[in-house]
């Protein structure tokens, strides 16, 4: 006998027979090991695709012995008894005798038909073919033995040896007899058809009433991953279906068509995305470098291979390595130490090497994982299949994840960002934030952005400098998006954030996102260095959107320093920061001595709390951003006196409390006010000379 599915394998540690799953509200019972019916057999013979019948016919069936379970004698036998019909034929001649003599490997046309292993054996077959010492072997024993089965009986062939359950109805059934009963993949009306010749399995009858098929089994109500990380649905296809440049990528990085199809067979999926950067830093390493011995010698950076094929950062680490090369650092760090926890994990057991160090969960096949343990897994970017290991070939055709659709790429799309245009970063990106130890020694730690709180200390700039988070002018949870772009330097760093979102260069300034170029420099504050962005990649779509206010205006994001606010002119990306009051001003300076109230009054209360706007932006800097925009843009039909008088108003507010909290920009509206009044008296007297 030959099991190839992990499933059977796991049974001899999996719990007795009797525990499973009963529907509290329907009174369902349905199996402890999880195997889906195969509803392509529970159909109406006239109901069956072109295809499904005529490989249904080279097994020998026909309407009559459709319809009526066991009626065709194939399924008295298990799912790989048939792989050599030619001994069959010997062996078995009048089970098989309907079987269409062209048929070699009927197990191959059964796969065709959509049956695995288990669906086969366990629906078909009820195990009925295995010898009891298989029973044993794989913990199926337990389920019969529960129906009053022993070794001899089993080998008997005088129904008078049998239990008294082979000559009782389901009705009159124990609870703890059903359970087994549906263990080994019996429903009420098939079980009573099995035992009872004179009732039978007429489909006509009871297809229409049963209660187990019009029902979703337990185990295929999905779980899905609470962080909302699409599966990359073009790594669980066959070899045979990838296109041409899929393939190609696909073998530069080492894989082959037995890897492909089966998952962490290419041993670079034990390595995360960015590892790839440098090819030449993981074939100097001695401990990984065998990782990579299938990796074409000519690629030099892994990850824009593995970028070409259609991954990033998220859907590789999540769905190949499952974040398994993460130190337990950066779980904490990323907020992905909880699911590895609740499935029993910690940091003594992963940095260990000794198997016995590890969780019982390890060891648990996905059935016999708990709910909470489940979503844990699906969390890691885990299904059903995936968790237990099974073969492409298993799964490709009849995965329920495979062909569902996940929750949040089915629901329509998010409203699109406010008109500002979101200043704002992903709840994935990292800011350093200082704290104290239990000892109050101050520390530092990394944070992800949806963690940070009103009143967190966080990084500014590459001097070290921390500053108090007083807003958030942008705060929005639940939001997706795909408006947000990403930079990547020359040194492996990567940025995520809105494209009008400001960030700050060594050679224009601080720009708004879009603006950048390949061959700009950022500031690195880590290394207090420049660095060139070498990539920029657009529509990038994250989750939630955030915006951090701190006193200076910047602050440092995935280790790039940044500004806290958006460009003013939003909607014209064309516009550089030389284009408010004709140079005068950028467009940091602006937005910063627009929110000096704000800073003033935060900086003499406390503001560890505020209220936000539906579209998620801080109602302390709704009403002025807008403003701000009709006042700055050019093109505005604002009448221009009308808007130089707005100015001075705005900028004699600003000095007030600019002049009180900083005194750089205090200055810097002291002239510009100045500046103003001339450009209005100039203009007035010469709106004279024309009238005369």
């Amino acid at each position: 006998m030959r099991l190839l599915n992990p499933f059977l394998l796991l049974l001899a540690t999996s719990s007795p027979a009797v525990l499973g799953i009963v529907d509290e509200e329907t009174g369902i019972v349905y199996g402890y090991y999880e195997i889906s019916i195969p509803r392509d057999r529970f159909q109406m013979w006239s109901d069956t695709s072109a295809n499904l019948m005529d490989l249904a016919e080279l097994m020998g069936y026909s309407g009559n012995s459709w319809e009526v379970l066991s009626q065709n004698p194939i399924e008295g036998l298990s799912f790989f008894e048939f792989e050599d019909m030619d001994r069959i034929r010997e062996e078995y001649e009048e089970i098989v005798e309907n079987v269409d003599d062209s048929v070699t490997n009927g197990t191959a046309i059964l796969e065709q038909m959509g049956f695995t292993e288990d669906s086969y054996d366990c629906w078909m077959n009820h195990f009925g073919w295995y010898a009891w010492d298989e029973l044993e072997q794989f913990n199926i024993d337990k389920a019969y033995m529960e129906l009053g089965w022993d070794q001899e009986a089993w080998e008997s062939d005088n129904p008078r040896d049998w239990p008294d359950t082979a000559e009782t109805k389901w009705v009159d059934l124990s609870d703890d007899e059903k359970q087994a009963a549906a263990n080994l993949c019996f429903m009420d009306w098939t079980w009573d058809g099995y035992w009872f010749d004179e009732l039978g399995y007429e489909f006509e009858e009871f297809l229409p009433e049963s209660e187990y098929l019009s029902s979703v089994e337990p185990w295929l109500r999905l779980v899905y991953s609470e962080y909302e990380i699409s599966m990359p649905r073009f790594r669980f296809q066959m070899w045979d279906d990838l296109d041409s440049d899929l393939e190609e990528n696909a073998e530069l990085m080492g894989y082959d068509e037995d890897s492909w199809e089966m998952l962490r067979s290419n041993e670079i999926e034990k390595l995360t995305y960015f590892a790839f950067e440098d090819m030449k830093d993981i074939t100097d390493n001695k401990d990984i470098k065998d990782f990579v011995k299938d990796v074409d010698q000519r690629v030099d950076n892994g990850t824009e291979v593995l970028a070409d094929m259609g991954f990033d950062e998220d859907s590789y680490d999540c769905w190949m390595n499952h974040f398994g090369w993460y130190s337990w650092d950066e779980l904490e760090t990323y907020d992905l130490s909880e699911p590895y926890e609740e499935l029993g994990w910690d940091e003594d057991s992963w940095t260990s090497d000794n198997e016995d160090d590890y969780p019982d969960s390890s060891l648990k096949a996905w059935f016999d994982l708990t709910a909470d343990e489940k979503q844990a897994a699906a969390n890691l970017c885990y299904f059903r299949e995936t968790w237990d290991g099974y073969l492409f070939k298993e799964i490709i055709d009849n995965s329920v994840y495979l062909k569902s659709v996940e929750p949040w790429l089915a629901t329509p799309a998010p409203a699109p960002a406010p008109s500002l245009g979101g200043f704002c970063f992903p709840e994935t990106a990292l800011v350093t934030v200082q704290g104290e130890d239990k000892n109050n020694v101050v520390t530092s730690k990394k944070m992800l952005m949806r963690n940070v709180q009103l009143g967190d200390k966080v990084l500014v700039d590459q001097d070290g400098t921390y500053e108090t988070v007083y807003s958030f002018g942008h705060y929005d949870t639940k939001i997706q998006s795909d408006a947000f772009m990403s930079l990547t330097t020359s040194d492996g760093k990567s940025l995520t954030l809105t494209p009008n979102h400001m960030i700050q260069t060594s050679n224009k300034g601080t720009i708004a996102a879009s603006r950048i170029q390949l061959g700009d420099s950022v500031m690195i504050a880590s290394s207090n260095k420049n660095e060139k962005v070498t990539q920029i990649s657009k529509n990038t779509r994250k989750k939630g959107m955030y915006a951090p206010f701190t006193k200076s205006g910047y602050l440092v994001v995935d280790d790039i320093v940044v500004s806290n606010y958006i460009g003013v002119i939003v909607n014209d990306q064309n516009n550089d920061d030389a284009k408010i009051l004709g140079g005068l001003v950028s467009h940091q300076w602006v937005a910063h001595a627009f929110n000096a109230p704000h800073r003033f009054y935060c900086n003499y209360n406390d503001c560890m709390t505020e209220n936000y706007t539906e579209e998620g932006l801080s109602t302390w800097i709704a009403m002025p951003f807008s403003l701000a925009q009709r006042m700055f843009v050019e093109n505005t039909r604002t009448n221009t006196f009308i808007k130089t008088l707005g100015i001075i108003t705005f900028v004699a507010i600003c000095i007030v409390f600019t002049l009180l909290f900083d005194n750089n920009n205090g200055i810097m509206a002291f002239l510009l006010m100045t500046l103003a009044v001339v450009a209005m008296m100039r203009r007035r007297s010469s709106g004279r000379k024309i009238k005369s």
